[in-house]
C-alpha cells in the first residue's frame, strides 16, 4: 500500500483538479558534481514517504509498518528516528516542520475526517477548525508556528484558515469566492493559494499581512496553481494553459515560465530564498520524475538512482535553504522509500 500524500501538502483534495504536490533543489555549483543520495525507512517500516525538511535537516514524513495504518516520523540530521502517531486515530500524517522543530500534519478519524495536528517537545496537540464538517487540513507553518490550510464546511465547499501560534483561528475566503485554499505561508505571515468563482478552474492569490489580497494568473492561464511563497515574497507554481507550465512570480508582479519535454503534468511546489525551485512531473508515459529549477528558471528532471520497477516513481516534496530535498521513489521491488537528496 502506498499512502497518497499528494493530497497533503499539494491540497490535492482542496484544489479542484485533485492535483498533488512535492518539492525539489537544484544545487548551483560546480557542473561536476552530482548530489547524493540517503534512503529514508523508520525501523520496521515497509512503506516510508519523507515529505518535509527544515534548514537544520530535520526531516519529516509518514511510514507504515503493517501497509494500512500509517504513522508520523521525524529523522535528525544525525539520522536518528522517532514515531508518533494521535492515539485511536485511524492514520497520522506529518508534512512540514519549521526551524524550531514544529512538526504539522493531520490525523484522520475512524469515519475519515481529518484533524489538524502539530506536534512540539514530544506532545501532540489536534485541532478543528469551528464550523468544519469534512476535514480540517493544515498545508504549512512558519518560524513563528503559524499555520495556514484549508478547511470544509456541510456543503464540503473551501475555505482557508490562518492559525496563530496561541491557536487562534481566522477563516479566510477571497471575496467573490465559491472555495478558497491557503497553499503556503512565509515568516512574515505572506500566505498563497488558489481560489474558484462558480465552476470556474482556480486563480492565484496572495495574502498579505495586512490582509490585502491580490489575485494573479501567467498570462495565458486557464488554471493557476500557486504553491509556494519564499522569505522575500516571490512566488512558484505551475499553471495550464492546454499543457502544464510552471512559473515565478516575482514580487513586482512578473512572470517567468519554464517547461519540460514529454511532460503531460507538471507540479512546481517549493523556491527556497535564492530562488532555486523544485517539483515533480508526470511524463507522457505516466511515469513520475522529480524537477530541480535554479535560480535562473532552468529546469532539470531527475530520478533517484534506486527508482525502478512498474512504478517507477521518484516523487520530490520538500527542500530546505541548503539545497537539501526530500520525497520518495518506488524501487523496482515495487517498495515505496524515502529519500534525501543533497548537493
Amino acid at each position: 500500500m502506498v499512502k497518497d500524500f499528494s493530497g497533503l501538502t499539494g491540497h490535492a483534495a482542496i484544489l479542484s483538479t485533485g492535483i498533488g504536490l512535492g518539492l525539489a533543489c537544484l544545487a548551483v555549483g560546480s557542473a561536476a558534481a552530482k548530489p547524493a543520495y540517503t534512503t529514508i525507512d523508520p525501523p520496521g517500516s515497509i512503506s516510508t514517504q519523507a515529505i518535509g525538511i527544515n534548514d537544520a535537516g530535520t526531516i519529516v514524513g509518514g511510514y507504515t509498518p503493517d501497509g494500512s495504518t500509517y504513522l508520523c516520523f521525524t529523522r535528525a540530521s544525525d539520522g536518528t528516528y522517532s514515531s508518533f502517531a494521535v492515539p485511536n486515530a485511524d492514520g497520522s500524517f506529518c508534512f512540514a516542520v519549521n526551524s524550531k522543530g514544529t512538526v504539522l500534519g493531520y490525523s484522520d478519524d475512524t469515519n475519515g475526517i481529518a484533524h489538524g495536528l502539530v506536534y512540539s517537545s514530544g506532545s501532540i496537540t489536534t485541532f478543528d477548525v469551528p464550523g468544519d464538517a469534512f476535514g480540517t487540513y493544515p498545508t504549512a507553518i512558519n518560524s513563528k508556528g503559524v499555520i495556514a490550510g484549508s478547511w470544509y464546511d456541510e456543503n464540503e465547499v473551501a475555505h482557508g484558515f490562518i492559525r496563530a501560534a496561541n491557536g487562534t483561528i481566522t477563516s479566510l475566503d477571497v471575496s467573490g469566492s465559491s472555495s478558497t485554499t491557503c497553499s503556503a505561508i512565509n515568516d512574515k505571515g505572506v500566505i498563497v493559494g488558489g481560489y474558484s468563482v462558480g465552476n470556474s478552474y482556480p486563480h492565484g492569490f496572495i495574502r498579505a499581512a495586512d490582509g490585502t489580497i491580490t489575485s494573479f494568473d501567467p498570462p495565458g492561464s486557464t488554471a493557476t496553481y500557486a504553491w509556494s511563497i519564499n522569505a522575500k515574497g516571490e512566488i512558484l507554481g505551475d499553471y495550464y494553459t492546454g499543457t502544464f507550465s510552471g512559473f515565478t512570480r516575482a514580487t513586482d508582479g512578473t512572470f517567468t515560465t519554464f517547461t519540460l519535454r514529454k511532460t503531460e503534468f507538471l507540479f512546481a511546489l517549493s523556491l527556497d530564498k535564492a530562488g532555486a525551485g523544485a517539483g515533480y512531473r508526470i511524463d507522457t508515459r505516466g511515469y513520475d520524475h522529480g524537477f530541480a529549477l535554479d535560480p535562473h528558471d532552468k529546469a532539470k528532471s531527475f530520478d533517484e538512482p534506486n527508482a525502478g520497477g512498474q512504478q517507477s516513481a521518484t516523487v520530490a516534496f520538500g527542500m530546505n535553504n541548503s539545497g537539501a530535498m526530500v520525497g520518495y521513489y518506488v524501487d523496482s521491488s515495487n517498495v515505496t522509500h524515502g529519500f534525501l537528496r543533497t548537493p
